[in-house]
């Protein structure tokens, strides 16, 4: 273990969030026993009460696992899930395509049916949602 190993504690999350365990206890709603038990490494946080802890410290899952001594080595940072199905905009299934890219149902339509350009941003968020390169995404509106 490394000196940089054992600043990696949830003490020392919640010491750099400048909080208490009572404060958080309060905060999260969750018994400072128990937040003491988490910070104490006897147990572990259910996922919901983790994303409450998480949420209030200001940190993702995975540094918060971390910090509590988790591995979590080849865990990725971010995952995209790409819609099954092709590049082919008629392909599209509108409905999943807007929750995972934040685009209103009806641009995606608009787009759908080339009546309209998408900006960089759509772009971007299409191109990770359909997990294509943005180049090969941008070439459908090329003639338009």
């Amino acid at each position: 273990m490394t000196s940089d190993d054992r600043e990696l504690t949830l003490k020392s999350l919640i010491d750099a969030a400048n909080t208490t365990q009572r404060e958080l206890s309060k905060r999260i709603g969750i018994g400072e026993t128990t937040i003491n038990s988490w910070v104490g490494g006897r147990k572990v946080p259910r996922l919901d009460n983790a994303i409450a802890l998480a949420r209030e410290l200001k940190v993702s899952l995975k540094t918060l696992a971390r910090f509590m001594g988790l591995d979590v080595t080849d865990l990725p940072d971010d995952i995209f899930v790409p819609i099954p199905g092709s590049i082919d905009p008629a392909t599209w299934d509108i409905r999943t395509l807007s929750h995972i890219t934040g685009i209103k149902e009806r641009r995606l339509e608009q787009l759908q049916g080339k009546k309209g350009i998408p900006t960089g941003e759509e772009l971007i968020r299409l191109a990770q949602a359909l997990d294509v390169p943005v180049i090969r995404l941008a070439a459908l509106w090329a003639d338009a």
